[in-house]
């Protein structure tokens, strides 16, 4: 396993081209928690999970996203849907734990992940609810505009930013990166380091055998609501054609 002596920089270089970087090489084992309370409990070994195209946009049905060994991840649930375009994901217990809200406006694409529960000591709601639950503040995801390669950024809210605030722009603690121009690929580094690799290919595994989606792979101590949150939100960004 890599080292988290790495730096973003020479993982780039690894992965140079419209090809991601080994996984045994790019992520970093274990990664130091993100954030005081992760929406589910962070992976403890390396774990592929499979989600399917246009996942935000699977309204009126229900998906679980599953494991290479079968196990439950997350859940859709289609039918949170509203006039701001929302989604609510679930836990594998099918306990509401995530709602994504695209920003309407913006100068590029940004979605907010919200939680159903603070995120450190004393956190206070949001205005947002979900089915009269309070809602908390949790990441920012955007796209950077004008980039020759798709370029994302996930900035956390913290007890440092406050309760609805989030990291500043570019200075958000993960970076997602394509590995080349129009690739629907990405590496996502947390603080430099590799956590996490997207792709996009037709399965030989799981409930979507036979069929084209993304396969997102993590390193232990990654919270995998969070990069499951990143993966449909960027899927959404490209249907969207932003």
């Amino acid at each position: 396993t890599a080292s988290a002596s790495h730096t973003v920089a020479d993982r780039l270089k690894m992965g140079c081209g419209a090809s991601l970087p080994d996984a045994s090489v790019f992520l970093s084992t274990p990664l130091a928690a993100p954030v005081s309370l992760p929406l589910v409990p962070a992976t403890t070994k390396e774990t592929t999970v499979a989600i399917k195209q246009k996942f935000l946009s699977l309204s009126g049905g229900d998906f679980s996203v599953k494991d290479m060994d079968g196990n439950v991840v997350a859940k859709l649930d289609g039918k949170n849907l509203s006039l701001r375009e929302r989604t609510v994901v679930l836990d594998a217990n099918g306990t509401p734990c995530a709602c994504i809200l695209e920003k309407i406006f913006a100068m590029s694409p940004a979605f907010f992940v919200y939680s159903f529960s603070p995120r450190y000591d004393g956190q206070q709601p949001t205005n947002e609810t979900q089915n009269e639950m309070p809602l908390y503040a949790y990441a920012k995801v955007w796209k950077k505009a004008m980039s020759i390669k798709d370029e994302f950024h996930i900035c956390l809210c913290t007890k440092d930013t406050g309760d609805n605030e989030y990291e500043k722009a570019e200075e958000g603690s993960f970076t997602g990166l394509a590995p080349g121009t129009l690739s629907p690929k990405c590496q996502i580094t947390y603080k430099g380091v590799g956590c996490a690799l997207v792709d996009r290919k037709v399965l030989d595994w799981g409930d979507l055998i036979g069929n084209n989606a993304y396969t997102l792979t993590m390193a232990a101590g990654v919270d995998p609501m969070l990069m499951v949150a990143f993966v449909a939100i960027k899927d959404k960004i490209a249907e969207q054609g932003s």
